[in-house]
């Protein structure tokens, strides 16, 4: 059978010579657009493959097509994202941008720059990222320069080492982790999760209002569940990482 589907919601032009990624019922495309009248973008279209629908899109800059193949890193599982998606664009100076590819997510997202080359090396690009065991990026333009991005270069972004929860008051629990600029998410019981941000701090005190809206307190054997997600600057805003993993703290 043959099935045609736009790639992109609500564009009035949409061009692509990229080679789609599939991955967990999920297309991801390069390609170019033009939304509401606006200059063409590049973007990575995302869609349904269950359905053939496009589900949204990451828009990058004006005038940069994305022509490589997007690479993708998966989430932890216990995490809200699906993915972390990396690609070049076809612009100098030939920039490695990223997205993270949220479960829910049906509304267009921002493309953000992970790595600018230097001056004498701003080129165009068609080139796929290719990643190693230790999660440093790979890529090259038509400078013919090969550029390694590596991880260590966004320290943190791995996740938490260490967290430990202290029992304040009956409706108090103080939660210590090793490093700041962190999303604190938590939940009581199977609850949805909650977002509480902290930053420039290691510690931070969660109340049952703060979960559930209620001014009650902890019961016996209630279960609060903490999720931690590290943040680091990058040039163009921030890059968050996944959940390292989950920390329980169970009420006695």
């Amino acid at each position: 059978s043959h099935i045609e589907t736009p790639l992109v919601k609500a564009a009035t032009y949409i061009y692509s010579t990229s080679t789609p990624t599939l991955y967990d019922n999920r297309l991801y495309v390069g390609c170019s657009v033009i939304i509401d009248n606006a200059n063409i973008k590049g973007a990575v279209a995302v869609i349904d493959t269950d359905t053939f629908t496009p589900l949204y899109a990451a828009i990058g800059h004006d005038y940069a097509e994305i022509k490589s193949s997007p690479l993708l890193r998966a989430a932890s599982a216990d995490s809200d994202i699906r993915g972390y998606i990396y690609v070049t664009e076809n612009a100098k100076p030939g920039r490695l941008l990223t997205f993270c590819d949220y479960k829910n997510n049906t509304e267009n997202v921002e493309l953000k720059t992970l790595y600018t080359p230097e001056d004498s090396y701003s080129q165009y690009t068609f080139d796929s990222v290719a990643a190693d065991t230790d999660g440093s990026l790979y890529y090259s333009n038509d400078s013919g320069a090969l550029f390694k991005v590596s991880n260590k270069d966004f320290k943190g972004l791995n996740g938490i080492d260490k967290l430990s929860f202290k029992k304040l008051s009956s409706n108090k629990l103080k939660i210590s982790y090793s490093s700041n600029d962190k999303d604190v998410y938590a939940r009581l019981n199977s609850k949805k999760y909650k977002k509480l941000v902290t930053t420039n701090a290691t510690t931070y005190t969660i109340t049952y209002k703060n979960l559930t809206g209620k001014n009650k307190k902890f019961k016996k054997k209630n279960t609060v569940s903490v999720k931690l997600k590290t943040r680091c600057k990058s040039d163009s805003g921030y890059i968050y990482s996944p959940y390292s993993r989950v920390y329980k703290y169970k009420f006695k």
